[in-house]
């Protein structure tokens, strides 16, 4: 039924099961409830709110979560960085929304979540649900239904769309199922550069060491082809006779 809660783990996501436990049970007093599943940290922290904020559930809801959950930051930079990974596509959707709800998206989350789905896909199936006609006005419902069907015809080796232009990322190329096959020129991966999350490291051209632009660097023009060789030495004087 409903696994106790001790602060780990996702707190909106537990408590929207106690909501639906509660209403498939028609157990109308949730406040109660709640505590019954409480343990640990989160048990402590529900008795040191008052004992009227202890018989509200939205408002121990609220102390829940802001407590437990990511905050808007730390859940706007998870939702950048979500990529498809193989999982069901409807439980994908659901925690985009989830993200993009917590990050503060209100007015325009509809659309957030729309423009995150379609493109956190791989690049083919991604494109291919670009060129699906008005999907910017299609219904979201509409929209996983495409990537359903999209994911399964990867997933099973066929080719998800034919486009005409060549949608390929350089220095790499798509595997059979749709995935990448290449290497990050970053950190040398197994994917593209954009997704790479390594630092990026400026590197001189004059000498071809990091963290440092040409214009800052301490190695002279005359000395910089041996630098480049690592040999140190000075640059050969004409002799005088």
């Amino acid at each position: 039924m409903i696994k106790p809660f001790t602060g780990e783990g996702d707190v909106v996501a537990w408590l929207t099961k106690v909501r639906l436990v509660a209403r498939l049970m028609k157990v109308s007093d949730v406040a109660n409830l709640i505590p019954l599943y409480l343990e640990g940290d989160a048990l402590a922290l529900f008795l040191e709110m008052d004992e009227s904020a202890q018989s509200d559930a939205d408002k121990i809801e609220a102390r829940l979560k802001e407590a437990y959950a990511d905050g808007t930051f730390t859940a706007f930079g998870k939702l950048v960085q979500m990529k498809w990974m193989g999982e069901q596509v409807d439980v994908f959707a659901t925690e985009i929304r989830r993200f993009a709800r917590l990050a503060g998206f209100k007015d325009d989350l509809e659309k957030i979540v729309k423009l995150t789905f379609v493109n956190v896909f791989p690049e083919k199936i991604s494109v291919a649900l670009q060129q699906v006609p008005n999907i910017l006005t299609m219904p979201m419902s509409e929209v996983v239904s495409q990537a359903r069907i999209l994911s399964a015809k990867s997933s099973s080796g066929v080719t998800a769309v034919t486009v005409g232009n060549d949608h390929r990322p350089k220095g790499g190329e798509y595997r059979e199922g749709g995935g990448f096959k290449g290497e990050c020129f970053r950190c040398g991966g197994p994917h593209m550069a954009r997704y790479c999350k390594e630092p990026r490291v400026v590197i001189c051209y004059r000498c071809d060491k990091p963290r440092h632009m040409a214009n800052r660097c301490t190695v002279s023009t005359s000395n910089q082809g041996n630098e480049k060789r690592g040999t140190g030495a000075p640059a050969a004087t004409p002799s005088q006779e």
